[in-house]
Order: structure tokens, then sequence, then C-alpha cells
């Protein structure tokens, strides 16, 4: 096995390495930074764009609202022709009953209209003239035409011509009247010639190729409100008053382009006038196509950009850091032969080649001072007479001390175990000397570290082919404990030698004081005999030097 862990270092792969997280950062960084602006170009085209398509609907809206008007207005000119005409005024008062006949007829005089209108001065109808697609005249209205609703709108004016717009299902009835009079403007006027033209497919195809606008009724008129449609500009028009425009709620735009409603508030009949109008987003469809091909650009563009930047750093930095690296592995491998790395460059790299380079020779003057002190402090521990240990506790998983490990031992130790400390090193304490346990010494060490209170016994051990009393101090240690002991068996000798001594001599002593306790006794017996016979007493009983 290599004892250098330096040499046998997998290289760093993955996600740890510098490389890779370079690669990953600059990657989403430069995804992140072209996002932003592709978000910001894409925001602010679409505006753009949508603020011009809307510039362009509503000019083309206006044209289409105004190509209206105008045949309006044309049709209020050709009825104010026709109006004041002594005919029409001979025909209300009853005096020419062949004027439409002759007048209106397309096989004789038609003017172009598609109904003419006679209203008296009560605006009750008193003619009608329809003519037909095949350019027959019939008298019958059709039935989206209420006379009644014509009769009591707005269409009748007193001096000035009027217009009303009816809805048709085809498109639109555009009506405008004027009040008959003399040629000469004599005379109160006896009534109304009411034109009606019908704007219908030929004419939406006509407007077509002057507008790009595609116009179709909205027949019968919607609701527009359910319809979830929103309000948007109003037009004021010359001839047909106020036309208002509704849009889809949210984005106008589809992929078939803009669809509009129009509605026409001077109307009569059964409802308001509406047309749909197609307008095609010639602006915005494009420029959204562009929007997508600019993302593409935008994601090809990030691409190139993130692998130029991943070569450039790599080139500038990352290569100079893993020979950088391969430098310091190779200096970590180089076993005791002290070693420098080479200072390629001066920017950031090479200074920190030089700050590794004084890390080293700071390490090595520590590395000899630490060798030194180590020296010392083994000359200290082997000069002890005493056996120092010094064991670091290993722990079960419920976090319990289960047994020791050998740290380090002096000399002294060894002797006194009968072992070499080099063997022992790294070894279990229960391993090495199993009696530990039985003999409760493990016990004591045990509370040794868990209280950090020191402990001083002895104890005579008897295992492991021992049999020594052992004085033993055990002092708690970071984690785990040291141990000093010495073999006191010849001091424990001498003290039962000495006990055994000390016993005898007591024996003799308790002996020898029963002895003198007796003799006591006795001459106090002679003494009463004496006190009986009536004769002097022969000893004093509490010293035996007093006989007489």
């Amino acid at each position: 096995m290599d004892a250098n862990p330096a040499r046998s270092k997998p290289g760093v792969r993955g996600l740890q390495s510098l490389r890779s997280r370079a690669v990953l950062g600059f990657c989403l960084l430069t995804a992140g930074a072209f996002a932003l602006l592709f978000l910001a170009a894409s925001f602010l085209l679409r505006q753009t764009f949508a603020d011009m398509q809307r510039d362009i609907t509503l000019h083309r809206i206006d044209q289409v609202i105004r190509h209206i008007d105008q045949v309006a207005m044309l049709q209020q000119r050709s009825v104010l022709d026709n109006a004041v005409w002594d005919e029409a005024f001979h025909f209300l008062q009853g005096k020419n009953p062949d004027f439409l006949t002759r007048n209106f007829d397309p096989k004789t005089g038609w003017t172009g209209q598609d109904a003419i209108l006679v209203f008296n001065a009560q605006r009750m109808p008193v003619a009608k003239c329809f003519i037909t697609r095949d350019l027959e005249v019939v008298e019958q209205a059709p039935s989206y035409l209420d006379l009644d609703a014509v009769r009591q709108g707005g269409l009748f004016q007193v001096e000035s011509a009027g217009s009303s717009l009816v809805a048709t299902p085809e498109g639109l009835l555009i009506l405008s009247a004027y009040p008959v009079m003399r040629t000469d403007g004599t005379g109160p006027s006896p009534g109304w010639l009411v034109y009606g033209q019908d704007i219908s497919a030929e004419w939406f195809d006509e407007l077509f190729s002057l507008t790009g606008v595609v116009a179709s009724p909205s027949y019968p008129p919607q609701p527009f409100a359910e319809m979830g449609l929103q309000q948007g500009e109003l037009f004021k028009l010359d001839a047909l008053g106020e036309c208002r425009i509704f849009y889809p709620q949210g984005s106008w735009y589809d992929s078939e382009g803009i669809t509009v409603y129009l509605e026409f508030l001077n109307t009569v009949g059964r409802g308001p006038a509406e047309l749909r109008l197609s307008i095609p987003a010639e602006v915005f469809l494009p420029a959204r196509t562009l929007r997508r091909q600019l993302a593409s650009l935008a994601i090809v563009g990030a691409i190139v950009v993130a692998l130029l930047a991943i070569v450039l750093v790599d080139r500038l930095f990352l290569r100079k850091i893993s020979v950088l690296g391969r430098e310091f592995d190779s200096l970590a491998a180089g076993g005791d032969v002290p070693r420098r790395l080479p200072v390629r460059s001066s920017d950031e790299l090479g200074a920190l080649s030089q700050s590794a380079n004084s890390l080293l020779e700071s390490l090595e003057a520590q590395g000899l001072e630490s060798q030194v002190q180590e020296q010392l402090l083994a000359g200290i521990l082997d000069s002890a007479a005493e056996g120092i240990m010094a064991f670091r506790a290993l722990k079960n998983e419920q976090g319990a001390i289960a047994d020791f490990v050998l740290v380090m031992s002096n000399k002294a130790a060894s002797r006194i175990v009968g072992n070499d400390s080099v063997d022992m090193a790294g070894k279990s304490l229960l391993g090495l000397f199993a009696g530990n346990l039985s003999e409760g010494i493990f016990e004591r060490y045990v509370r040794v570290v868990e209280s950090q209170i020191p402990q001083d016994f002895e104890v005579f051990y008897h295992q492991e082919g021992i049999r020594s009393w052992i004085h033993i101090s055990a002092a708690p240690w970071s984690n785990g404990v040291v141990v000093t002991f010495e073999d006191v068996s010849a001091r424990k000798r001498v003290e039962q030698e000495l006990q055994a001594t000390i016993l005898d001599i007591e024996q003799f002593n308790r002996a020898m004081l029963g002895r003198e306790e007796r003799i006591l006794e006795m001459k106090a017996e002679v003494n009463q005999l004496c006190s009986r016979l009536a004769i002097p007493k022969a000893y004093k009983v509490d010293s035996l030097s007093n006989e007489t």
C-alpha cells in the first residue's frame, strides 16, 4: 500500500471540478444574459410593431368608414338633385302619376338606386319602387326594411338632406332623403324623396381591392358586450353620424390577422347596422416571424458566445490552474525531498505559487520544530519511572463509551505491562487488557471522561500474565483519558510485612497487660486476708515494686 495519500488521490471530477463549474456557470450566465436581451428586444420589437400595426389598422378602418360615408354623401347629392324638381312636386300633389315609372324604371330612366321611396308631408309612404338584381321593379319592400321604422326615424329633415343605415343580410342599405320642392323653390314641401342603395358583396369586393380589408355583414346584429368585445375608437362621419369600433378582448391578432367590428349609430330598422372587418396584420405577423427568427439566432449566438467564453477562460485561467494543481500534487507526492513550485507568471497565479512556496518554507520550519518538540516530549516521557498511556474514547451508536484506543505510551508503561509500545499503539484497551473490565478499571476510566474529574486508586491486577499491585492516576484528556501508573508490589510487600509485625507486637502487648492485671488481683486478695487476720497489709496493689 502506498504510504503517501497524495499519490493515490483521485482526480476532481463532476461538479466538484472547477472547469465543470466554470463551464456550467458561463453557460448559465450567457443563457441568462441572452434571455434578458432577447426578452427586452422582443418586447420592444413587439410593442413597436404592435403600435405600427394599430396605426395602420385604424387608418384602414377609417378608409372603410369614409368610403361608406362617401357613398352616403354622393347619394345625398343625387337625391337633392332629384327632389328639387317640379315633376316630383307635382307627383306628390297627385298631378304626375307615372313619375316613378318614367324616371326610375331600369328600362327607361334608371338612376342607379336600389330603392326609391316617396313620403308625404305626414311622413307616410305614398310610393315604393324596389329594383331587384335582375333589374325588375317591385313594390314589395324586403323583409329587413321596416317602413314604419323609417318613418319614425331621424331620416327626414325639414331643410336638409338626411341619411341612415339599415342592416341587411348581405351588407348595408343606405337611405338618403331630401324635402321635395319646386324648381324655383316656391311653396311648402309636400313630402320627401328617399333613395336607397345596397352595399353588398360586389361593393365589398371593390372595397377590398382599394383597401385590402375584407368586410362582411354582421346580421342579425350581435350584442357586442355578450360577445366579450371591448369598445374602441369613435369616428365622426359627415353623412352617417357616428361609428364605433369594437375589438376582441386581449390581443387583436391571430394567425389570420385582425378582426374588428363596426357599429353605425345612425340607423333605422330592427337593430344597429354592423360590419365585421378582417384586416391582414401585414406588419405584426411578419414581426412575430422575425421575433422567432431572432429567438433562434439568440440561442445560436448564446451557444457560440458561451463556447468562445469557455475556450477563452480555459486558455487564460483554467489550464493554468490545472497545471498548478498537478504541480501541487507532484509536490505533495515528493516525499522528504524539499521542493518548490515554479513561478511561471507575474499574475495572481504566480503570486499564489510564491505564497505556496512561502507556506512550504514555514511548514518545513514548523515541521523541524515539531520534530524537536516531539523528541523532547518523548525523552521526557521515557525518562519517567511511571508508566504513561493516553487513550482515545470509542463510542457506540447510542453515544456511550464502548472502548478506548491507545494513542501513545512510554517505555516505562511497556516495561510494567511487559509489552512493546509500538505493538500496542492503535489497539483497543479491552483488546490489550481485557481484565480492565472485570477489575472495574474500565468503568473508572469512563467516569473520568464523562465527569472530567481525575481519579487515583490502587488495584491488585492478576490478568494477562500480570500479578502486581498497580497504583493508577487517571485524568481527562480531550476526548479520552491519560493514565499514569506504577508497580507498587514491593511497597505493598513491605507494608504487609510491617503490618504483620505490628500485629505480633499488639498480641504480645495484650498478653503482658493481662499478666500484670492478674498479679494486682492476687495482691488485692492477700491484703484482704491480712485485714481479716488483723495484720498489716502486705502489698500496695497499684504497683509490683511495693512489696513489704
